[in-house]
């Protein structure tokens, strides 16, 4: 080489690999789902879209780090990213007990403490207003057969 030195932003390299590493276990997770297709959506249709697109991301953030001006990497807050990976963990462990409007709070109440700039009564409002919009929106105007709220008995 001619002695050039390529300055790696080191902080989108390694969000890239994050995103890429995200996708491949999305494609791995949903390799057993049926895809269907976009009339007829399967089980593994969107999770593959979304592992997709994740892949495509990280592989755009690698090629911008190519040409970043070598940052360092900078401290990682754990706390939004331990929220933000936790809210679909939350989503699946309780949309089949709660039903969607509770399971849209708690999943908007849990991403809102990733912040601590966030006031609380901003939170609440948000995914009451969200549990309903969903519930409006899914149940009401698509007909989808979800429950409204936990069964008892």
């Amino acid at each position: 080489m001619n002695g050039h030195r390529i300055n790696v932003n080191r902080q989108d390299f390694a969000t890239a690999i994050f995103l890429i590493l995200l996708g491949i276990a999305g494609f791995v997770a949903s390799s057993a789902l049926p895809v269907g297709t976009a009339m007829r959506m399967g089980g593994g249709y969107v999770p593959r879209l979304l592992s997709f697109l994740l892949l495509g991301f990280g592989g755009i953030l690698i090629v911008q780090s190519l040409f970043g001006n070598g940052e360092r990497v900078q401290k990682t807050v754990l706390r939004p990213l331990v929220f933000v990976l936790v809210v679909p963990l939350i989503f699946a462990a309780l949309i089949d007990t709660l039903g969607l409007p509770l399971t849209v709070l708690f999943c908007i109440l849990a991403a809102g403490l990733a912040s601590s700039e966030t006031r609380r009564w901003e939170i609440l409002a948000v995914g009451a207003g969200l549990a309903v919009l969903t519930y409006v929106l899914f149940v009401t105007a698509l007909g989808l057969p979800m429950q409204f709220g936990p069964e008892f008995g």
